[in-house]
Order: C-alpha cells, then sequence, then structure tokens
C-alpha cells in the first residue's frame, strides 16, 4: 500500500514537470515557419512644407505666379516706378512706410489653416546706395483674400519700420522697396518699385515731423 502511493505521487510528478515544460515551450513562441518580426521604422514622417514659419526671402520663380508690389493702410493701392511714397512718423518715434501686396496664382490660404499653407510675404527697403534699412529680417505666414480687381491681396497693409535718424534722411530721397511671397506649396514671386519719399506728417499734425526733431531728442536715440 505504501509502495503503490509513492508510485502514483512519482507519476504525478513527471505528469506536472511534463505539462510545465509544455506550457513554457508554447507560450508566446511563434511556430518555427513564423517569418520574423518587422523591423521597427524610425524614420520621421515627411512633412508637406520644410519653409520655415519665419521667412527671410529667396526662392525660385514660379511659372504662372505674380506679385504686385503697392501701398494701402486698408486695400491695395498700385505703384509704378517714381511714384511718390508717404513716410510716416509714428508716436513712438520711429518711422515707417505701408507696403502692400497684391498676387495672382498663389495658394491664398486661411487663417484657419495651419500657419505652413499659408503664403509669407516678404517686403525689403533699401536706399539709393544700396544699403538695406529693414527693420526685421523676419516675416510670418499670412493668409491672402480676395481681390477687387482679381486674384489676391494681402488683407491689410504691412509696416516697414526703420529708426527715426534713418527715416528723417529719406525724405526727398528716392528708395527701392521690394516684395517676395512663398505660398504653402513653395510657389515664388517677386516685384520691385523705384519710389520717391515724402513726409506724410504736415508739422502741424501733433507728431513727431519729418522736419523738425521732437524737443528734448536728438536724431539717435530711436536708433
Amino acid at each position: 500500500m505504501k509502495r503503490s502511493y509513492v508510485a502514483a505521487l512519482a507519476s504525478a510528478a513527471v505528469a506536472t514537470a511534463a505539462l510545465l515544460t509544455g506550457c513554457g515551450e508554447d507560450d508566446g513562441a511563434a511556430p518555427p515557419d513564423a517569418p520574423p518580426p518587422a523591423p521597427i521604422d524610425a524614420t520621421p514622417a515627411p512633412t508637406t512644407d520644410a519653409r520655415p514659419v519665419c521667412y527671410s526671402g529667396g526662392g525660385t520663380p514660379t511659372e504662372g505666379i505674380s506679385i504686385e508690389l503697392g501701398t494701402g493702410e486698408s486695400g491695395f493701392e498700385s505703384l509704378t516706378d517714381a511714384d511718390e511714397i508717404e513716410i510716416t512718423a509714428g508716436l513712438q518715434g520711429g518711422y515707417h512706410f505701408i507696403g502692400h501686396a497684391r498676387a495672382e496664382g498663389i495658394m491664398p490660404g486661411a487663417q484657419a489653416l495651419p500657419p505652413e499653407q499659408n503664403p509669407v510675404t516678404h517686403f525689403r527697403l533699401f536706399r539709393a546706395d544700396g544699403v538695406e534699412l529693414t527693420g526685421s529680417e523676419c516675416s510670418y505666414p499670412r493668409a491672402y483674400v480676395d481681390s477687387d480687381e482679381g486674384g489676391y491681396e494681402l488683407p491689410y497693409g504691412q509696416l516697414l519700420v526703420i529708426s527715426r535718424s534713418e527715416g528723417m534722411a529719406l525724405i526727398g530721397e528716392q528708395v527701392r522697396i521690394t516684395v517676395e511671397v512663398l505660398d504653402g506649396e513653395g510657389n515664388y514671386a517677386s516685384d520691385e518699385r523705384e519710389l520717391m519719399v515724402v513726409s506724410a506728417n504736415p508739422p502741424d499734425a501733433g507728431v513727431p515731423d519729418a522736419s523738425i526733431p521732437d524737443a528734448g531728442a536728438s536724431a539717435t536715440d530711436y536708433r
């Protein structure tokens, strides 16, 4: 009786070991003919536009794309070479021009779209001797709107800000203003004008006049 009990225990132990061994072989193991797992691709997904949000100009002209440089605070006003452009003395001591643009053939974008899908427009200002006076090297995307003349235009004029001393020196002088557009699909165009600078501020307008510096402020205080 004792021998039979011991033999039974031994048989149970062997069966349990076999069961455990079988579980260890089958748990999570792939069949012998299963293909190896695919490697993980760590390559980042491509973006639709690699243009930086801050754009400082440059591009390759695209056929069928054009942009026209103009002025105007609330609406586009055309400019031709040798036209006059007003320079305004601001209340904080600086001076500015107003640049505007009208474009054909671009993807106009929309305010609700991500920035990289909207066109970016970059203005630059040069003295007659070629020295650039542009106050900022960075322009940011902004959607265009339908133009009454066809195509698209900026929703409002853009300020080209320069220092007080430079602004005062430009009255009666010629400047060159350029504009570039690069839309969300990489379409590019540019335009420029040679213009004569006139003051937008009469001496009694209540703001710093181009010919009369503010009392107590030197011409270099606002560089």
